[in-house]
């Protein structure tokens, strides 16, 4: 949201790329997005920018550049192998858009250690309950 001198406020649609009146706003978005996803990830499991760097193949300064938001230089594709090879699974879904113009977005699920956790808690009742069961 921003506000002119005269006091009024307008409403933004979203994506500043657009707002900005940017070339291709949708791409810059989604690049911005996966950047974010990037540092998060990198955050998550406490690497320094020279390991997170031979983890993803890169270079430190190019990671560094990506993680400052300069990845003009970086097609969407190589932003997502960086994730791939951080041990993050990417899934694409396709919906129906309700606009002529559909939209691009990234949700985020939980991580695998909260998945792992579920799935051994899960297990484990299965077998008490099999335990109980035979008793």
């Amino acid at each position: 949201m921003t506000s002119d001198s005269d006091g009024s406020v307008h409403v933004g649609s979203g994506n500043v790329f657009a707002d900005l009146g940017l070339p291709n706003p949708e791409e810059r978005l989604l690049k911005a997005q996966i950047m974010h996803a990037i540092c998060e990830e990198i955050k998550r499991q406490g690497l320094t920018q020279v390991q997170a760097a031979k983890k993803v193949s890169l270079a430190q300064p190019d990671l560094s550049r990506i993680l400052n938001g300069r990845a003009s230089n970086y097609s969407t594709e190589r932003l997502l192998r960086v994730l791939l090879h951080l041990g993050r699974n990417i899934e694409i879904v396709l919906s129906d858009a309700p606009m002529p113009v559909g939209v691009i977005s990234i949700r985020k699920r939980p991580s695998k250690a909260l998945a792992r956790t579920s799935t051994h808690r899960n297990k484990t009742r299965t077998r008490q309950r099999k335990l109980v069961a035979s008793k």
